[in-house]
């Protein structure tokens, strides 16, 4: 595939020239002109096909370059390891050190030994390495231009897609007219986040291709392409792209949307729990990402918050049976997240990656029917976390396997275990492979009794690299700049892998063929957002994910959302237009600043609205939906308008009508026994007995008339126990006491998090410290706690803390709900009765409450709590303080004076 041109060959003569010099050679180029493919290309030339490349950033810690100290399989022994370049120099590899004009001065200083005299010497080991000629160190410096996209790499990925899509047309007529024009859009103009921008394009792709601009616009804007699975030849079809599938077995209770299920004379279809509504606009763009998953191209979608782009990416693994990993990046984020760290290990940690191999293989050699006992007992020692009987259990699993294949031949045959199958070559070496492994967990598990155990943990992405699943790395433009360059190898090109230097290899980690990897991001016009260094964002297929605002594709959504409810969704669709409309003429929020209505609002209120209907009947449930997403974020003088707007256009009320949501706010009947009535709304009873310190809390807690709207506002949210809760307000406005309220009366456990201005994320997920015996043990945070016990948290005073460690909390606030803790390379669930709430005074008015950006903002369901007004005040003083209501009025007087 390397094409010489004329301007390649003298580029090649010049490049051998220096190499026939045995000097370290220096390539500098503009960006996307083929530096890399020229290495390659000599280096498969002249048979160095062993190329070693090591991407450079300014916190690259060159000890993992020239050799450390590392700790082995046994705790408490330490071993010098050669690092990644030492390696190289001693078996006479080609090196190349990428973005080298961002590496830290140290290492240049340490490399002008090797570059003057080819000899490598490293500190504090007195130990010289010898560069010889097979040896070549070589270095590149591309040169950064801002502005618009490398159209080199774009016509590389348009040129790649030619054979793929000339193969099933007939003519060269019908591939020009329907298949050319439609790839160049997706290559050149989907990633244009302006619409009449993409619309120009658009029109010079027409004209180029002597094709109606119609026709263009129309496939790209109108078109809804068609979708469906066929089960007999394992494949799916999504539009114009077909796809394997990863698994035999499709899950027929996850395909609902317009997916036809084909398989001979037999058509079905499916549905899923979680609601996607299959609109032309997410079908074109699923179609466009299936395009790039072909194509074995890295994807990163641009969007405005709520757009769907992390819903977009979950849809196709789902539907491609392909396990997908997500992972939120912020300021907080560490390489060793991704690529893996030494880390002091537990038994649990250094036991469990044993369980994954071992079901696969046992399963693969053994009948589980005729072996469940067995199988029954080694689960159980999983789950009761009993370590060493379960290691034991895996050497007896080890002993049948030797049994069936003779190795054991003082076992008696008639004690042989049943097999489904005979043991293959390949599954016998499996099992060899696992009891090595296994030795060594033994003697890590024995050592870690008496010492500190450290091993090197793979993180999320060599994980996914090596399994061959799917990663999504979500809020990729908020992670530090240092770590994406590490990222650069990935996305270069469908073999792009990385070298994992930490643990001193030489060898790439092997790419899975099935490995996907996709980005998504806000744009860069909020606040901590930020633009992608150009290199990286250059060699990412991008994708622009445009808000909805057809009223076509937000009747269908609706229309999904609603199923059964036999009501038209035309009313729905219209309010919530009406209602952007109104957020950007007069409507304010707690905070003074313009309301953000997105597609989550509109979702969210939706979902309210299906999950309270069979409670509440479907007019109330819409009612309190809505109130929910757009009503309660207002302030005082917003709120009428909103309730007038919801009146008319939902319910055709002329005017503000009390006696109409009145007759509404009716409690219906009691939906089950553990649920407790509160302000007209049924909240389901937790798991905790109320202590003496709740009761008496609610004893002298004094409930008034705007403290009971709260609470109504606070219950409707809870209700469906799904979504987070901000309260925003004045200082001293009960924000914190009202959720503690209504935790204490309802039975949930309440946790508080006072946050500040140097809060750091290990507060909120936990850190290593020393147990009783001194050993280091990973204790988790109050967060993590209460997202897996079903607690009910405070982040008190938001705003207060850095905007880096609130982002990194997105995975859990929106829809997915889950919480990723790079220390134990585990996602948490959150356990059905777990609740987040958060509180802070609004920005500008108090000293260091920062704003939040609104991409963070909008996935919190926003609650506007005010001033208590002064008769309530008089009644609080009265009934909590045991003061005489005349006392206490002039008490509240002189207050409003002196404020």
């Amino acid at each position: 595939s390397f094409v010489v041109t004329p301007s390649v060959k003298s580029q090649m003569e010049a490049f051998a020239l220096a190499l026939s010099q045995r000097q370290p050679v220096l390539l500098e180029g503009p960006l996307g002109s083929g530096k890399s493919s020229l290495l390659r290309e000599f280096a498969g030339l002249t048979g160095n096909t062993d190329v070693l490349f090591i991407h450079l950033d300014d916190q690259l810690d060159t000890k993992t370059l020239f050799g450390n100290y590392v700790c082995t399989e046994v705790p408490g022994e330490f071993k010098w390891q050669p690092g990644t370049l030492t390696q190289a120099i001693e078996k006479g590899l080609w090196v190349v050190f990428e973005d080298v004009d961002k590496a830290p001065s140290d290492l240049f200083s340490s490399l002008v030994s090797l570059l003057e005299d080819r000899k490598l010497q490293i500190p504090g080991r007195g130990e010289h390495y010898s560069c010889f000629s097979g040896g070549l160190c070589c270095r590149e410096l591309p040169s950064v231009c801002y502005g618009v996209p490398n159209a080199i790499w774009d016509l590389l990925k348009f040129c790649n897609r030619v054979p793929h899509i000339f193969g099933g047309t007939k003519s060269l007529l019908t591939f020009r007219i329907l298949n050319w024009p439609m790839q160049a859009v997706d290559c050149f103009a989907a990633a244009v986040g302006d619409t009449v921008d993409r619309q120009l394009v658009m029109r010079c792709i027409a004209e180029h291709w002597n094709v109606p601009l119609e026709r263009v616009e129309y496939y790209s804007q109108l078109f809804k392409p068609l979708c469906q699975v066929i089960l007999n030849n394992s494949r799916a079809q999504i539009g114009r792209v077909v796809l394997p599938l990863q698994s035999q077995a499709v899950n027929l209770d996850w395909i609902h949307f317009s997916f036809e299920i084909y398989n001979d004379s037999f058509q079905a279809k499916g549905s899923y729990n979680t609601v996607f509504a299959d609109t032309a606009q997410t079908m074109r763009l699923l179609e466009r990402i299936a395009r790039c998953v072909e194509q074995n191209e890295a994807v990163l979608l641009v969007g405005e918050t709520g757009t769907g782009k992390t819903t977009l990416v979950q849809r196709l693994a789902w539907h491609m049976s392909t396990p997908l990993t997500v992972v939120n990046l912020s300021q907080q984020s560490d390489a060793a997240d991704l690529l893996g760290g030494f880390k002091p290990v537990e038994a649990q940690s250094v036991c469990l990656p044993l369980v994954e191999t071992f079901n696969e293989i046992f399963t693969a050699t053994f009948s589980l029917q005729k072996n469940k006992d067995f199988w029954t007992t080694v689960q159980q020692y999983v789950e009761k976390k009993r370590w060493v009987l379960l290691l034991k259990a895996f050497r007896i699993a080890i002993t049948k396997v030797g049994n069936l294949v003779g190795e054991n031949s003082e076992e008696s045959t008639a004690k042989k275990a049943k097999r489904q199958k005979p043991v293959s070559q390949n599954l016998l070496d499996r099992w060899r492979a696992f009891s090595v492994e296994l030795s060594k967990t033994e003697k890590q598990v024995e050592a870690s009794k008496s010492a500190f155990a450290f091993s090197f943990v793979e993180g999320v992405l060599v994980k996914a690299l090596k399994n061959g699943t799917w990663l999504l790395l979500d809020e990729i433009n908020l992670a530090p700049v240092e770590i994406l360059e590490r990222l650069n190898g990935i996305f270069n090109g469908g073999g792009g892998s990385v070298c994992l230097t930490e643990r001193g290899d030489i060898e790439i980690v092997q790419r899975h063929p099935n490995f996907r990897i996709f980005a998504c991001m806000n744009p860069a016009t909020d606040v901590g957002k930020r633009e992608l260094p150009v290199l990286l964002r250059n060699r990412l297929t991008e994708l622009y994910v445009d808000e909805m605002c057809g009223k076509e594709d937000l009747e269908a959504l609706v229309a999904k959302y609603l199923e059964g409810s036999m009501r038209s969704p035309e009313n729905i669709v219209n309010f919530f237009l009406k209602a952007r409309e109104e957020a950007e003429k007069r409507l304010r929020d707690g905070a003074g600043h313009k309301p953000q209505y997105s597609l989550r609002s509109l979702s969210r209120a939706l979902e309210f609205t299906r999950h309270a209907m069979p409670v509440y009947g479907f007019d109330r449930a819409l009612y309190d939906g809505v109130c929910m997403s757009f009503l309660t974020l207002l302030d005082q003088s917003s709120a009428p308008i909103m309730e007038e707007l919801i009146q008319q256009v939902l319910y055709n009320q002329s005017g503000k009508s009390t006696s109409f949501s009145k007759s509404l706010m009716k409690a219906p009947a009691q939906p089950s026994p553990d649920h407790i009535l509160f302000e007209q709304f049924w909240v389901q009873r937790g798991c905790e007995s109320q202590t003496d310190a709740d009761t008496a809390f609610c004893k002298r807690y004094v409930l008034t008339k705007s403290i009971k709207e709260h609470l109504k506002n606070i219950a409707r949210a809870v209700f469906i126990r799904k979504y987070p809760v901000l309260l925003q307000g004045p200082t001293s406005s009960g924000k914190t006491s009202l959720v503690r309220y209504l935790a204490a009366v309802t039975g949930h456990k309440f946790l508080r998090i006072n946050n500040h201005e140097h809060t750091d994320l290990q507060e909120y997920l936990g850190a290593y410290v020393s147990d009783h015996t001194g050993k280091l043990v990973f204790q988790e945070g109050p967060l993590v706690e209460a997202v897996r016990n079903g607690y009910w948290i405070v982040l008190d005073e938001l705003n207060l803390a850095p905007s880096d460690v609130l982002e990194a909390l997105n995975r859990l606030l929106d829809d997915n709900r889950e919480l990723f803790v790079p220390e134990l390379q585990v996602s948490v669930k959150p356990h059905p009765h777990f609740m987040l709430f958060a509180t802070q005074n609004p920005p500008g008015i108090y000293g260091g409450r920062k704003a939040l950006s609104r991409a963070f903002r909008n996935r919190f369901i926003e609650l506007h709590v005010d001033d208590i007004p002064a008769d309530e005040l008089v009644t609080i003083l009265e009934k909590r303080c045991d003061v005489a209501a005349s006392y206490a009025g002039k008490m509240v007087e002189v207050m409003k004076d002196l404020q």
